[in-house]
């Protein structure tokens, strides 16, 4: 099993206005479009009722999955893009940082967590380890501002 390391120089870490972190769990957001369309075209395009045996089933009634899903989709896509970094920094918000601290962060991924805490100390670097990974490491760099 390996994990995703992102290194970045100081370059790099000072020209990116905000690091693209991906979509977390692409499998499950593309899961939730798939079927929630599925869902739509069957409400859309099957007989309004369609006996399975001795079952009917009034096809309009997919209306309400359809649009469970793929609004599930979208609110997903907007906590992807926008929400996990006001949650970030919301939980970081909550311990008074003194800004000489050492931070090492457990299970880090890309570190979008240690990457708000360097814009937070004073040294503006930190390290973080990921599980599985080859080298193990993530180091967000001195930034020069």
């Amino acid at each position: 099993m390996y994990a995703m390391i992102c290194h970045r120089s100081a370059n790099e870490q000072d020209n990116a206005d905000k690091p693209d972190y991906g979509v977390d769990a692409p499998g499950v957001m593309r899961t939730f479009f798939l079927a929630g369309f599925a869902s739509l075209l069957f409400a859309v395009l099957a007989p309004h009722t369609v006996r399975i045996g001795s079952v009917i089933i009034d096809a309009r009634s997919f209306f309400w999955p359809a649009g469970f899903l793929i609004g599930e989709g979208l609110l997903f896509l907007l906590y992807v893009k926008y929400g996990k970094f006001r949650h970030r920094d919301f939980m970081l918000r909550m311990h008074a940082w003194r800004g000489d601290e050492r931070v090492l962060d457990v299970g880090c991924g890309c570190g979008l967590l240690l990457a708000g805490v360097a814009k937070r100390i004073a040294q503006r670097n930190g390290s973080g380890l990921s599980p599985g990974s080859t080298s193990g490491r993530t180091r967000i760099w001195p930034r020069t501002r």
